[in-house]
């Protein structure tokens, strides 16, 4: 159906395709409203806005925990659609399943949540190199 290269995960023995899409960009805003804020939420920034002006202060920044929530809400919307564009003959895995696995912290599954959410916003050119660059960030196997 479509040729572009799946983003693979491996928990519990059991590899699966994931891939965020429109379609879960929109599911994303339905739920969780807008996307730059559940952008920080998964990457476990605290945006700082300097009270006078307004304007946001990236060097002031928090760094905090992801949202568990949204990481693995979002990570098992991007396994159900990896595997309806990818006809396997799978079943998904649900955000509990993936709360409760123990091969990745929270930091590493808010990473590939992440890398493959930037899709969505990379021309086709930027996703081809973020693909070679992020290649060995994306095995199937949990980081040690």
């Amino acid at each position: 159906m479509f040729t572009d290269a799946m983003s693979r995960i491996e928990i519990c023995g059991k590899s699966y395709p994931y891939r965020c899409d429109m379609v879960i960009l929109e599911r994303i805003q339905s739920e969780f409203g807008d996307v730059v804020d559940f952008e920080n939420a998964i990457r476990g920034i605290v945006p700082y806005y300097d009270e006078e002006t307004g304007l946001r202060d990236k060097k002031r920044d928090k760094s905090t925990t992801p949202d568990v929530h949204k990481v693995c809400q979002a990570l098992a919307w991007m396994i159900e659609e990896g595997i309806e564009v990818s006809g396997e003959d799978i079943e998904p895995l649900t955000e509990k399943d993936i709360k409760q696995q123990r091969e990745f912290t929270i930091s590493d599954l808010a990473l590939k949540c992440f890398e493959e959410y930037v899709k969505c916003f990379l021309s086709r050119k930027g996703r081809s190199k973020a693909s070679r660059k992020g290649s060995n960030r994306n095995s199937t196997k949990p980081t040690k």
